[in-house]
């Protein structure tokens, strides 16, 4: 825990689904989140499969889920036979960037450049969360049953500050929960930034790197703390390991008992582990042939199999893997493979189907992954999530 970071308490309990208000003295209720007109939904015919990596076309199934891929202004919706489900304007939208893209339920949230503030889009139109508009916001997390939002906010003078805030997603109970200070023993590069909630109500942040560059094929946190509304205190899960440590959390598993990443460990070595939160113990995986860099761990619905990616982080012949573990007692071992790109994002849309997103020959591209790995082309573009049709 860390004792000397400014801990501001909520004097609440959120129910385990979230369905309580956290309690207190709020500050004055922003303005209620306002209703634009209906976006567009361009409903276009369905396309046809692309043919697998041997040649033969083949039906993936279909269902009512539907891949998110986001390109500028714009989010497209595909079914998971290719063809196009709708188009909805999503003015300010970018590419995805860890933090600033989320799809929960059926809308996509987003930070929007314009008004400075997370917006949504569904089905049913837009919403602006006018509440969320302070200068220098960096990131966000909405909680799976979008009763709840966390963000951050960061600012760059002499040394970065930053806070992290927290409110019911109608802006009410609204509350800063924790800022930085220059004067406790984190270095002064890293800045706070929300990176999910629990189904028990508690929030997941971290404290992450800035300033770094270079050839990174994966996205993940430096460290990940857990945040108890109820007694406004914070404990870490996978704390900081000195004042250099990369983005390299990633999986965390719905119950908050295990986190994974390719990250450094005690024994200062970089490998891909997985750390029990409650022992403090860690498993790490083997190394496999082109493992230049790891990334996007994610666990499947029951949390039993942990899937990842990994490259051989060569910029001028990249090639990527999936990696799978099947069960906690079960050795990892590659399920699909790609050559002239990587698979930079997984989802799990079962136990046992993937939703991914990678880049090959240069073009972001989103796919289906099976556990015998077997992968079908579902879209171009950059995938931001998945949602199921209303």
């Amino acid at each position: 825990m860390i004792s000397t970071r400014k801990l501001w308490p909520v004097f609440a309990l959120l129910a385990a689904a979230l369905a309580c208000s956290l309690p207190g003295t709020p500050t004055a209720p922003p303005p209620e989140p306002t209703l634009p007109p209906e976006p567009t939904a361009e409903v276009l015919p369905t396309a046809e499969m692309a043919p697998t990596d041997s040649g033969e076309p083949t039906a993936a199934p279909t269902g009512d889920v539907i891949a998110v891929v986001v390109s500028d202004d714009l989010i497209s919706l595909y079914r998971l036979d290719g063809g196009s489900v709708g188009r909805w304007e999503a003015p300010g939208i970018t590419w995805p960037r860890q933090g600033w893209v989320q799809v929960v339920g059926g809308s996509v949230y987003y930070v929007k450049p314009s008004t400075g503030a997370v917006a949504a889009v569904s089905w049913t139109g837009t919403t602006d969360f006018s509440f969320t508009a302070m200068p220098n916001l960096s990131a966000f997390a909405v909680s799976p049953d979008e009763q709840f939002m966390a963000w951050s906010t960061t600012s760059y003078t002499d040394v970065p500050v930053s806070q992290l805030w927290m409110s019911r997603l109608d802006g009410s109970d609204m509350r800063m929960i924790l800022e930085s200070d220059a004067s406790d023993e984190i270095a002064d590069w890293f800045v706070l930034e929300p990176v999910t909630f629990g189904h028990d109500g508690s929030l997941v942040y971290a404290w992450q790197i800035t300033g770094i560059g270079g050839y990174i094929l994966f996205g993940g946190y430096s460290s990940l703390y857990r945040y108890d509304p109820a007694t406004g205190t914070s404990t870490p899960m996978a704390a900081l390991v000195g004042d250099s440590t990369g983005p390299c959390w990633g999986g965390i598993r719905e119950d908050l008992a295990f986190v994974a990443g390719h990250c450094v460990g005690a024994d200062g070595t970089m490998a891909m582990r997985e750390r029990n939160v409650l022992a403090g113990t860690e498993n790490v995986f083997p190394e496999f042939p082109d493992q230049g860099q790891a990334g996007a761990a994610v666990y499947s619905p029951s949390g039993n199999r942990l899937a990842y990616a990994i490259a051989r982080s060569n910029q001028d012949d990249e090639a990527g893997q999936i990696i799978v573990r099947m069960s906690p007692e079960a050795a990892p071992a590659s399920i699909a493979s790609i050559t002239d790109g990587y698979f930079r994002i997984l989802f799990w849309l079962d136990e046992s189907q993937l939703l991914v997103g990678g880049m090959e020959a240069g073009q972001d591209q989103v796919y289906l992954v099976q556990l015998d790995g077997t992968r079908f082309s579902v879209a171009p573009g950059v995938l931001a999530g998945w949602m199921r049709l209303p």
